[in-house]
């Protein structure tokens, strides 16, 4: 998808946003008057007109309320920074952090290491895998776990499950 301004002069309505299909392939316009939306207001529609098409195409089965209108970096400036901002998440112990990041935007990249993308997702199920393991192994709170990992995801997911289970 891409975002292509045209300009004609007039517009029938405040703002309209037209679909049309040609073959497989579906095409969007949206105009608005100049008067009444500034080019940022426009531009945020069209970015959650965007977001909900990525929903719908996911391949995902989703139900209406469960479609975000927001991508992960307008939840995170409209949603996430005043509520942050009204009850700071410094105090948050960081794999909570990690995890209202996930719900935030699952799909938001990561860690890119050698070009492979991680997900905040998948990241944050291969933290819980590793904190079953560990779990599995004896692991207790408040006690010290050694690592030992080359300089890859798992070692960022292996610390994020140490925290997990409240170890250091």
């Amino acid at each position: 998808m891409e975002f292509l301004p045209v300009i004609t002069g007039t517009v029938k309505m405040d703002m309209t946003v037209e679909t049309a299909r040609q073959g497989s392939c579906y095409s969007f316009q949206m105009a608005s008057a100049s008067s009444l939306f500034e080019e940022n207001t426009i531009r945020f529609y069209g970015r959650c007109l965007r977001q909900i098409l990525r929903e719908i195409l996911s391949g995902r089965a989703l139900t209406l309320d469960e479609i975000s209108p927001l991508c992960p970096a307008d939840y995170e400036t409209y949603v996430e920074a005043p509520r942050y901002a009204a009850t700071p998440f410094v105090n948050l112990p960081i794999h909570r952090f990690i995890e209202q990041k996930v719900k935030a935007g699952p799909d938001a990249p990561a860690i890119v290491f050698h070009g492979q993308v991680m997900t905040r997702d998948m990241l944050e199920r291969r933290a819980c895998g590793l904190a079953a393991l560990l779990r599995e192994a004896g692991v207790q709170p408040g006690q010290c776990v050694g690592l030992g990992f080359g300089r890859t995801p798992d070692l960022i997911a292996a610390m994020i499950a140490i925290l997990k289970n409240g170890c250091a």
